[in-house]
């Protein structure tokens, strides 16, 4: 209960209570009676009543119309589980005739058919054509599975003389057991016959098991989708669906260890594998990045940078006991790494930002069980996997950055410009000469940075990178992490293709929603624009500065470029540290900052787990200190140290009022430079989105074809049907595409495919001067109002 002293303190400021959805508004009579009741102070209850009165307003107040209904659904829903328990009962039972002749009793059932209650003769009629249905018949209690084998017959009839039966444990869709008779000839094979009536084989040397078991396609695209997006492991999917029966004392569906069987003899992995070549054909890129190998195109690559994104994620380890690797897994997505390198971060940058040097963050217990620490990932501005690779060192080095830069000049175009965004990229530009080549910090490490890093590397600082933030690595990890657990204990062959797989399919999701994505970069920029425009209003009143925003534009770089001599002035007075004295301090201020990151660290949930190895490191970091500081007060006893003077900006001391406003307005500069530069940036990603979609239909047109006379083409038309209907949305988007692209769309029928149109086809999507520029002003008025 309330207590009565604030029960007091509402009715002493006089609080009106809240109307409710239930009670009226005050009418004007109501107002009358209230003021023509002051008159009659006599009549009034005493304070203790009024008291009371308002604390059971106050806790017997009146429910809201949410509360209402969820009260009568619950009521509700207690009166029908107890009417509807015999309604659910009857479901498991046979109680009457049958449901098609209505002459017999109907003892059996098929569920896949919706024959819940049917006599033999009619369960004959409708599976003459003998369809892998699990048949189950009714024993007088339940109804219990019958064991009979179905028989599955070819495809296509044909005049071979022997033909004979081969006996198959099959897994229905539903996840039961079932007894196939396959027919089988010289001219089609166990494997055909089943893939053609949906059932998958799980052992690939058939000749050499006891029993043959195939898994319905349907069973294993539904694990495949739990699986990707509900992040639960194989293991547990197979106990679920064998064990969905279980309360209600029906017995497992199945007496096969499913899970067993598809994760052996690499079933399941094969099987995605194919899918993987079926739904794309190779290995699935983001469309925004695609810069076609073509002499026409090399200008327009040019125009606008590619980007990288580098980060790690140590929460998806692998144990070193979890199983050893028989067959070697494909690259697919990863790079070779080669640690034994030792690149250790350059310290003229950023001492307070120890990332790089995570070496004592892993515990002795950890590195003892661990064989890998965690996945680096390199990723585009659109959320796209480029490059993956484990981390088998205990810490991050700079080993894995660099080996994913050098593999990315590696694959681009020569003159095609990078920018790497790494949380530390201060420290890993230094190991790179390449013109071509820009580093950026991610918007929101960059306050982890010095304030000349941020000027410098700051993403918003870089020329070209629009109002990319640099953080599409966390966005990966935010679904990446939740399969942690299963990837510690999978085998490296596993792990790998599991992770290759994972990373294909979210490219495809990328390829599928590229178009919406880069449509949305407009509201993105009229958003930032709007800031922009409200922040400078908001400090330009603070300060006097006469002109337009051209003017405070200028005013804004002049201010840049001091900053920068500054910055620079500083860097150069730190590099050469003659003096011993600048020498102790700088060492002690690296010091003080280590200890700064390892103390907020311990704070943490992981810290605590390795608080030992921390006051460790700790106090090794505090005895070095201590015996710097005494060799520091022997060498120079007239000068004292301190705490201040540690954690100066870099030896420029506490940041002045007239330099933080300056920083302020260098910050205002970029933003409207970096809005400017987004609208450019959609523009090129548009047309490479449609070079890749004209790219792939002709692509997948050849391999119609090319297996014109295979099954497989039918799945190749679906493919070409999907991206038509992406090059439709496409154009729907940007109508300045559609002049090109819908040329594509009229030669649907036409499949020969030739590679050599493909040349021809990009020459027109990059042509500046065609056609299709007169359409452009559609797209200029929707993606230019900010400027």
């Amino acid at each position: 209960q309330m207590p009565k002293r604030s029960v007091q303190r509402e009715v002493e400021f006089h609080q009106p209570k809240r109307r409710t959805s239930h009670e009226p508004l005050a009418s004007s009579s109501h107002s009358r009676r209230c003021a023509s009741s002051k008159a009659n102070l006599d009549d009034e209850p005493s304070g203790q009543e009024t008291v009371e009165s308002v604390e059971d307003d106050i806790l017997h107040h009146a429910p809201s119309r949410y509360d209402i209904r969820r009260e009568m659904e619950e009521e509700e829903w207690s009166r029908l589980v107890h009417r509807l328990s015999d309604g659910f009962a009857s479901f498991f039972i046979s109680d009457g005739v049958c449901s098609v002749c209505h002459d017999v009793r109907g003892n059996f059932r098929c569920e896949k058919c919706n024959l819940l209650q049917v006599c033999e003769k009619c369960l004959s009629n409708v599976h003459s054509h003998n369809p892998p249905h699990v048949v189950r018949k009714w024993n007088g209690s339940c109804f219990e599975t019958v064991t009979s084998p179905v028989r599955i017959a070819r495809r296509n009839a044909c005049d071979c003389s022997a033909v004979h039966s081969r006996r198959v444990l099959g897994v229905t869709e539903e996840g039961e057991d079932i007894v196939l008779l396959v027919e089988v000839c010289e001219c089609s094979d166990l494997h055909s016959t089943l893939l053609a009536h949906g059932f998958w084989i799980t052992q690939p040397l058939i000749d050499s098991v006891r029993e043959i078991i195939a898994v319905h396609i349907g069973l294993l695209l539904l694990l495949d989708s739990v699986s990707s997006r509900c992040t639960a492991s194989l293991s547990s999917l197979c106990n679920a669906l064998q064990n969905s029966r279980s309360s209600l004392w029906l017995g497992s569906r199945t007496r096969i260890d499913l899970f067993r069987v598809l994760n052996t003899s690499g079933c399941f992995r094969a099987f995605r594998r194919l899918l993987q070549d079926v739904r794309w054909g190779q290995k699935a890129s983001c469309p925004a990045c695609f810069v076609a190998r073509s002499d026409s195109d090399s200008a327009s690559a040019g125009s606008a940078p590619t980007f990288l994104m580098l980060d790690a994620c140590f929460g998806l380890r692998h144990r070193k006991q979890a199983g050893k690797a028989v067959i070697p897994a494909a690259s697919g997505f990863f790079v070779d790494v080669d640690v034994t390198q030792n690149q250790e971060p350059n310290v003229s940058h950023c001492p307070n930002f120890t990332a790089g040097r995570g070496q004592g963050l892993v515990s002795a217990s950890d590195r003892q069980k661990l064989d890998v620490f965690g996945l680096f990932c390199g990723s585009c501005r659109h959320s796209g996997v480029t490059y993956l690779a484990d981390v088998v060192t205990p810490g991050e080095r700079l080993v894995y950055s660099s080996a994913m830069v050098n593999k990315a000049i590696e694959d681009s175009l020569p003159d095609q410009k990078i920018i790497v965004s790494y949380d530390i990229a201060c420290k890993l530009s230094g190991r790179f000469n390449d013109s071509n080549v820009a580093f950026a910090i991610p918007a929101f490490h960059a306050y982890g940075h010095k304030e000349s890093c941020q000027l410098k590397f700051g993403i918003r600082s870089v020329a070209g990178a629009g109002l990319t933030d640099g953080e599409s690595c966390e966005r990966i990890w935010s679904t990446a992490r939740r399969f942690g657990p299963q990837l510690k204990e999978m085998t490296h062959t596993n792990r790998r293709d599991f992770l290759n797989y994972w990373a294909d399919s979210i490219n495809f999701g990328r390829i599928n929603n590229i178009s919406v994505w880069l449509f949305s970069r407009e509201k993105v920029a009229k958003q930032s624009l709007q800031r922009f425009y409200s922040e400078v209003s908001e400090f330009r009143s603070k300060i006097s500065i006469d002109g337009d925003l051209s003017a405070f534009l200028a005013i804004c770089s002049v201010w840049e470029k001091e900053l920068l001599e500054q910055y620079s002035a500083a860097d150069a007075a730190s590099h050469s540290r003659k003096d011993p004295a600048e020498d102790a301090f700088f060492q002690l201020q690296q010091i003080s900052c280590d200890r700064r990151f390892l103390i907020e660290h311990a704070v943490t949930e992981s810290g605590q787990k390795m608080n030992k190895a921390l006051n460790k490191t700790l106090r090794k970091l505090n005895k070095k200190g201590e015996a710097l500081v005494r060799k520091f007060h022997e060498r120079f006893p007239t000068r004292v140290i301190h705490q201040p003077s540690l954690l100066n900006d870099g030896g420029l001391g506490s940041p002045s009022t007239d330099r933080s406003r300056k920083r302020q307005a260098v910050k205002l500069l970029h933003l409207y430079l970096r809005i400017e530069e987004e609208a450019s940036l959609v523009r090129v990603e548009v047309r490479r989105a449609s070079n890749f979609f004209a790219t792939a239909l002709l692509r997948t047109r050849s391999e119609v074809s090319q297996f014109s006379n295979r099954p497989l083409s039918s799945l190749r038309l679906l493919r070409a049907n999907g991206i038509e209907h992406l090059i439709r949305q496409h154009i729907a988007l940007f109508p300045s595409e559609e002049s090109v692209l819908s040329s594509l769309l009229s030669n649907r029928d036409t499949y020969s495919g030739e590679t050599s149109l493909l040349p021809n086809e990009i020459n027109l999507l990059n042509d500046d001067n065609d056609s299709s520029t007169d359409d452009d002003e559609e797209d200029d008025e929707a993606v230019d109002n900010f400027e």
